[in-house]
């Protein structure tokens, strides 16, 4: 899972686990149900429009030298603030 706080567009995103479920579970140590109940309520949360996806695209490949790995359907944002403008 990969989240990351873009300031300037006032949101912080997180992915969804890509991982099969069994191996999520493994690799967290968390409970089956724990990580269930955190993907159905990062599921509710929404994508992002394309304009912060095209945004996070170009921030990530100036950051890591490649594109960003995720689709927007895999993408959640959470509007944490006002962006600056």
């Amino acid at each position: 899972m990969f989240s990351k706080d873009y300031p300037d567009l006032g949101i912080t995103i997180a992915t969804l686990p890509s991982q099969d479920m069994d191996r999520y579970v493994l690799s967290t140590n968390y409970k089956r149900d724990e990580v269930e109940r955190a993907q159905a309520d990062m599921e509710k949360l929404p994508k992002p429009t394309e304009k912060e996806l095209d945004s996070i695209k170009e921030d990530y490949k100036k950051e890591k030298g490649e594109d960003f790995p995720y689709s927007q359907d895999r993408v959640r944002v959470v509007r944490r603030y006002q962006p600056v403008t």
